[in-house]
């Protein structure tokens, strides 16, 4: 009888072992797309009735950016060559940018960094009417987490009065 209360409490710590390390190594994955309605990401405070004769619409462009953190975000790789340890960054940030919070500087994330990519990508744009953003991410919770931006959209810009 021993043998077969041991032999019994052997199974259900084995498929204990084998539920947990499923969901351990299983990780966790989530993909999101969106297609925003004229969505201008401006939030400048000033609001302007534009039409499109008031725009010069430039060409297709397209940015992406990645940030993966590792301990809840103790440690974050910023497209795999920038780091960032306690959230201070050991790079120059030319994505920071002022807000209206009480921070006086607001953290800069993953979409904002594909945002201004997909900008630079045309020199004289001002902004960049979103077509769709792709937004991925995967990993395990708390212990590291990869997440992937993906803009596209047209670059614009105002045209000047004359």
């Amino acid at each position: 009888m021993n043998i077969k209360n041991r032999s019994s409490r052997g199974g259900v710590f084995l498929l204990t072992a084998f539920v947990l390390s499923a969901f351990a190594i299983g990780g966790c994955s989530t993909a999101q797309r969106t297609a925003p309605h004229l969505f201008f990401d401006a939030d400048v405070g000033v609001r302007a009735a534009l039409d499109r004769d008031d725009l010069i619409i430039m060409d297709s462009v397209e940015g992406s950016s990645s940030t993966t953190s590792i301990l809840a975000g103790i440690i974050q790789v910023i497209d795999g060559d920038r780091f960032k340890f306690l959230w201070i960054p050991f790079f120059k940030e030319k994505y920071t940018y002022f807000s209206d919070s009480s921070l006086p500087v607001r953290f800069v994330s993953t979409e904002d960094r594909a945002y201004y990519k997909a900008l630079e990508k045309v020199p004289n744009a001002d902004a960049v009417l979103a077509k769709s953003m792709e937004r991925e991410q995967w990993g395990f919770p708390l212990l590291f987490e990869t997440r992937s931006v993906t803009w596209r959209g047209k670059a614009l810009s105002p045209k000047t009065d004359r």
